[in-house]
């Protein structure tokens, strides 16, 4: 019998997943094991011609800080701590979003909002907001302003899955990929894989001895909830 408690293993860029801890705050052991790490990109932004900004990530907003008077700037954000980031860095948050989906079909709604917009993001996006709302007949720009450099599933982690009973957030579809195939072959013991959505779930290929549980609702404050639950 393995007496080793159940574990919480973050494999995010280690930044977001000790922000993703800290606001979990669950009294459990965690291992840090990121599979990838944000690069910021030099790119020089212009806000003073778009007054509204779209934010779908902390990453963007950390560029954001170099931006002189950012006082003008409105935002609309996606997820809780992209909206506290940006407030903390001075923009105006207009309206806060579950996920970028809910986000791109409010937009799509209220063409009223016809002002020139600007979109930075990663390299890599499940959703391409920026050609979306382009259809949509938008002026928008969307610059990449940072990259999402892929890390290999360290050994360790691999070796730690083995020895006890461990759970793992997933939050993009690019990562379960990325780890289902690192864990091609890897000795489980108890793996409960909690995926943001069914999306991302069925990018995730069945490994012995795991089971995955997808929120209701995929957004942070759901996946929170979800965690939460397993660790009960």
């Amino acid at each position: 019998m393995n007496d080793r408690a159940k574990t919480l293993v973050m494999i995010r860029a280690l930044d977001q997943a000790q922000d993703f801890v800290r606001e979990l705050d669950l009294d459990v052991p965690v291992h840090f094991a990121p599979m990838v790490e944000i690069a910021v990109s030099k790119v020089p932004l212009d806000l003073s011609e778009t007054p509204i900004v779209l934010l779908t990530s902390t990453n963007a907003v950390r560029v954001l800080l170099d931006v002189p008077d950012l006082e003008h700037c409105k935002a609309f954000c996606v997820g809780s701590q992209t909206a506290l980031a940006a407030q903390a860095a001075g923009l105006v948050v207009l309206q806060e979003f579950g996920t970028a989906r809910q986000l791109l079909d409010y937009l799509r709604q209220n063409h009223d909002l016809a002002q020139a917009l600007i979109y930075p993001r990663g390299a890599q996006v499940s959703l391409d907001i920026g050609q979306e709302l382009r259809t949509s007949g938008y002026k928008i720009e969307d610059p990449v302003v940072y990259r999402q450099n892929p890390i290999p599933l360290s050994e360790d982690a691999k070796e730690f899955m083995g020895q006890g009973p461990v759970v793992v957030p997933v939050l993009s579809e690019n990562i379960a990929i990325r780890l289902s195939k690192a864990l091609q072959g890897t000795k489980i013991y108890d793996l409960t894989l909690v995926p943001l959505s069914d999306t991302i779930q069925h990018r995730l290929i069945q490994i012995p001895n795991s089971q995955a549980i997808v929120p209701e609702k995929p957004t942070r404050a759901a996946l929170c909830e979800t965690l939460r639950s397993v660790f009960e």
